[in-house]
């Protein structure tokens, strides 16, 4: 009888997993790079990378920018960098080309790194179409 429970039991569960419609789903093509730091002027750090876009062109990146936390921050200065790539192979890349642990004086001394992070698009969209 227990065993009876417990197989119904499993099938119960286990039907919302089946019906969330999960298979045949295509992975997007591109993905991003982003840069997380502490920056002692945020606005300062951003004038700094825009009148400087060498190292962007460097790594290859389709596109770039700054997002910086206004509210919930976790530190001061929270904020990120961000390189999107055409594919999750160039963002791979892009990662062997920059090291922002190695950046130059001017950089370390406005910015503490926190970490890296790679994202991988799940699906594409093309905002024109919505």
């Amino acid at each position: 009888m227990m065993r009876k429970f417990t197989l119904v039991l499993i099938l119960l569960i286990s039907f919302p997993a089946f019906s969330d419609h999960h298979g045949d789903v295509t992975a997007g093509s591109g993905a991003f790079v982003a840069l997380m730091v502490q920056a002692k002027d945020s606005d300062a750090y951003i004038t700094m990378l825009k009148n400087n876009p060498a190292p962007f062109k460097a790594i290859g990146s389709s596109v770039a920018g700054a997002c910086v936390t206004k509210t919930g921050q976790d530190y001061p200065g929270q904020m990120f960098i961000f390189n999107g790539f055409n594919s999750l192979e160039d963002a791979l890349a892009a990662t062997n080309k920059y090291d922002a642990l190695k950046a130059t004086p001017e950089l370390t001394a406005i910015r503490e790194v926190k970490y890296h992070v790679m994202f991988c698009l799940l699906y594409t969209s093309d905002a024109a179409d919505e």
